[in-house]
């Protein structure tokens, strides 16, 4: 972490569903010198989607469809009926204490993460050395 930088100013998102649908995405402590993030929502269950709201890719050499949408960022800072981003964060860490902050495989404290497909979140000497 940059030592200009805190962890209450690193930009936090909230991607919040209801049944499935998202409802909003929410940025905390997002750089007002840097315009917000540009977010695709893709959606892989297109099971009853009329077919002309269906966009078509290739992904490798595979034929895909989906429902895609652009959902338009919500500032936390000014959007009243919110949860913060950084709060639900700041939950999760406390209910993964034992592990969050260090490495899974070699317990050493984490100055930057690698996140798995698994959930583990490793250091990069461990990422380098195949570790996991």
């Amino acid at each position: 972490m940059s030592p200009l930088m805190s962890p209450t100013s690193i930009p936090s998102i909230a991607v919040v569903l209801e049944g499935g649908l998202v409802q909003a995405f929410i940025v905390q402590d997002w750089p007002p010198s840097l315009p917000l993030p540009r977010v695709a929502i893709v959606d892989y269950d297109t099971d009853g989607a009329d077919e002309d709201d269906l966009l078509r890719f290739t992904i490798g050499s595979t034929p895909a469809e989906a429902l895609c949408y652009r959902p338009i960022p919500e500032v936390y800072e000014t959007f009243k009926e919110a949860l913060s981003p950084r709060a639900v964060l700041a939950a999760l860490d406390a209910q993964n204490r034992a592990t969050a902050g260090f490495c899974t495989v070699c317990g050493a404290e984490l100055r930057s993460v690698l996140g798995c497909p698994d959930g583990h979140e490793i250091c990069p000497a461990c990422f380098d050395s195949g570790a996991h």
